[in-house]
């Protein structure tokens, strides 16, 4: 480990409260999804139980990642030869694996012909589940390997590096083949990838990239550090420099909005020279408050490896940072884990609501159909309602849908809507508001003849795609005589259902060649009788 470099990762674990599942969560709803404890790691041979047997098998069960990753800081396997070795990863119930992530290591001149994989659902008895196949030796590290597996529910899953002359009937035999193994090799890495769901009150969740992080001092940001949304930090612009720890440098967690945090655990790989930190919080990024009833011990020891643990009163905020105390000290952090109080969603309370039309579309906001939604953590809410305009053909009742959300969860309610016409229309529909009312049938009336009468229906009209408020149009109402020209008077018309309003009239004619037209007369009549020019 080089001390001239600082390493600064931080990981947010928050604790899931009911997430919309009555038995768990979805682990494919999900970037990765951290199962607090159950998860062991261990190295060992075929001839023993499960357990780390004298092996140098350094794992972090509790970062186990579902979907994701399980890390195994030095897991290697020293010796070679004639023995078997494996590294194994034992869940905390068995569980669907699809396929497994391997990083190998091995030393210079080392051969490896293929990785078994081997399942169990007792952590006893185990099968072949899957090979990788080098093809030939291969020395150094190793590259990532994703080997599929044979989908089912295991209990322990391990990659077996045979180092034994492979035998006809084996599942790894290779003719001819030397002793799979020799030379030191070991694992890295091994992360078993699966799906189904877990127990939500089991795992820590965050739907990643969400949270914002970096890293500053007492007089404001020192972008010594790069944030990345993921809930990581990595050494930015000063790479490779010794950076000592002063009084008031800290290194900070943007939660992406309030929330209540109980616990905190601060990961080291090494500290150089005891020091002392702080763990404060904010709810604006500005004003910090040191955090009450904050366990022991704050102190990290010299050349301390591992996790301290930080207990303190429930602090409500969405800044935390842990910041130094005494200064003076060198420390190499991977990881600072926040653990939050289950998140528990809101709840839509909703009551209904009454509109009224008049010249124009009604509309409804939230605040017309919520009846008292709340958040039980009392965090502050979202609110939609949809829909939220309504018109003349929603007249009577019909259904709006209430979702309040707080950031994370929701709650939906159905309301009822009674739509109405406002009474000071006299229950009249105001024709302008809209692009087309169709009336109903039989509520116009064409007619063609001639200054002497009509006749009803002897034109070729379509009254009942008469559109109210909109050009009115007679598709070829004609005279059906044809045979008179020039002493006769001929018309069309239009007989509505009751006086209406007209404030201009369409006209499409057709007529003969050398006809000649001087004049149309727009008439019109109240009682169908009696007609003026208009």
């Amino acid at each position: 480990m080089n001390l001239r470099q600082m390493h600064v990762c931080l990981l947010l674990l928050l604790l899931a409260g009911r997430l919309g599942l009555a038995d768990g969560v979805a682990v494919s709803d999900y970037s990765w999804l951290q199962i607090p404890d159950g998860i062991l790691a261990g190295v060992g041979n075929p001839s023993a139980p499960f357990n780390t047997n004298g092996y140098s098998g350094h794992a972090m069960p509790e970062y186990f990642r579902w979907g994701g990753r399980t890390w195994i800081p030095n897991g290697t396997l020293t010796a070679a030869g004639s023995n078997d070795y494996w590294g194994a990863i034992r869940l905390d119930e068995p569980r669907t694996v699809k396929w497994v992530r391997v990083q190998y290591w091995a030393s210079e001149g080392a051969q490896i012909r293929r990785f078994r994989m081997e399942g169990s659902t007792d952590a006893t008895n185990f099968s072949s589940i899957g090979l990788y196949d080098f093809g030939s030796f291969t020395t150094g590290d190793g590259a990532y390997l994703d080997i599929p597996v044979t989908t089912a529910a295991y209990l322990v899953v391990r990659v077996r590096m045979n180092g034994a002359d492979s035998q006809p009937g084996d599942p790894d035999y290779l003719p001819g083949t030397t002793p799979s193994i020799r030379g030191g090799p070991g694992f890295w890495l091994i992360e078993p990838f699966g799906d189904g769901t877990v127990a939500s009150n089991k795992v820590n969740v965050a739907h990643g990239p969400r949270f914002g992080t970096t890293c500053g001092n007492s007089s404001g940001l020192d972008f010594k550090w790069t944030g990345f949304n993921n809930g990581t930090l990595v050494d930015g612009t000063r790479v490779g420099e010794q950076l000592p720890w002063t009084v008031g440098e800290y290194f900070w967690i943007d939660l992406g909005t309030v929330r209540t945090v109980f616990r905190s655990i601060l990961v080291a790989d090494d500290s150089w020279g005891a020091s002392t930190y702080n763990i404060e919080y904010s709810t604006d990024g500005s004003t910090f408050y040191p955090v009450s009833g904050l366990s022991e011990p704050r102190i990290r020891a010299a050349r301390a490896e591992g996790a301290t643990e930080y207990t303190f009163s429930p602090a409500t905020g969405r800044y935390f940072r842990v910041t130094s105390a005494t200064g003076s000290s060198y420390a190499l952090f991977n990881q600072w884990m926040m653990y939050q109080t289950a998140n528990r969603k809101p709840v839509a309370v909703g009551r209904n609501a009454t509109v009224y039309l008049g010249y124009g579309a009604g509309r409804i906001t939230p605040d017309d159909v919520d009846g008292g939604s709340y958040d039980p953590d009392g965090d502050p809410l979202q609110r939609t309602v949809v829909p939220d305009t309504f018109g003349y053909m929603d007249v009577g009742q019909t259904q709006a849908v209430l979702t309040v959300s707080d950031g994370e969860l929701h709650d939906s309610c159905t309301v009822t809507v009674t739509v109405v016409v406002d009474p000071g229309l006299g229950g009249r529909i105001p024709v302008h508001d809209y692009n087309w009312l169709q009336l109903p049938s039989n509520s116009v009336t064409a007619y063609t003849g001639t200054s002497a009468g009509g006749t009803a229906g002897n034109g070729n009209g379509e009254p009942s795609d008469y559109r109210w408020g909109d050009p009115v149009w007679i598709p070829s109402v004609y005279s059906n005589n044809g045979t008179a020209y020039g002493t006769r008077d001929y018309y069309a018309a239009l007989q509505f259902d009751e006086p209406r309003n007209v404030r201009e009239v369409r006209v499409q004619w057709w007529a003969n060649e050398n006809t000649s037209i001087r004049r149309y007369h727009i008439d019109g009549s109240s009682n169908g009788t009696d007609w003026t020019e208009i």
